[in-house]
């Protein structure tokens, strides 16, 4: 049943930006260490020339970023919505 316009709905993903403003559980910033791990597992993949559509979690390997990566995803499938990582070269 679709929640109508005037009710209130109760669920972590329902915020408001003062909700957050004082909780920095939501600001994550990557350490050396995980962008190594990221960067390391490019590299394999790159130099075993395999295309991005064909990676499985196998061929991509984050020893100590994965499992945070796993318990962040179910604060945003389930909870909260999102995560803001810092950190990470885009470059």
């Amino acid at each position: 049943m679709a929640a109508s316009v005037n009710s209130t709905i109760r669920h972590p993903s329902a915020w408001y930006g003062k909700d957050l403003a004082g909780d920095p559980s939501w600001i994550v910033t990557l350490e050396p260490a995980h962008l190594r791990e990221i960067a390391d597992a490019v590299a394999s993949v790159t130099r075993r020339g395999l295309p991005f559509a064909a990676l499985a979690r196998d061929d991509f390997p984050l020893p100590t970023l994965g499992p945070l990566l796993r318990r962040w995803q179910g604060e945003v499938t389930g909870g909260r919505g999102f995560y803001v990582l810092r950190g990470l070269n885009a470059a």
